[in-house]
């Protein structure tokens, strides 16, 4: 279940530092809880919050490793890249894994 911001579900950020969610599973159906992830993780939505340069997106529910998941997108728009033929770094994003590489 793909899901927008602010339509299908809200996250609420706390004075704590905690992040609360509610999910619209069915109409009038809600699902609540509270985020669970790595200090890294909190950061980057905390930066989502609050810098208009950052945002959050879709989310996606999926079951995983015997556990239910939100996974949420947060994007930031950044510089463009060189075309293809004048770059000298190779840059490749493993999606869903969090990760970025770059090699020179």
């Amino acid at each position: 279940m793909v899901m927008n911001h602010g339509e299908d579900y809200r996250l609420f950020p706390e004075d704590d530092g905690t992040v609360r969610f509610r999910v619209t599973a069915t109409r009038g159906t809600h699902l609540k809880g509270e985020l669970r992830g790595s200090p890294d993780h909190f950061d980057r939505l905390q930066t989502a919050f609050n810098d208009d340069e950052w945002w959050v997106g879709t989310a996606e529910v999926v079951y995983k490793h015997d556990e239910w998941r939100l996974h949420v997108i947060i994007t930031h728009e950044t510089h463009g890249v060189a075309s293809k033929h004048g770059a000298d770094t190779i840059v490749g994003v493993d999606v869903n894994e969090d990760l970025l590489y770059s090699l020179r």
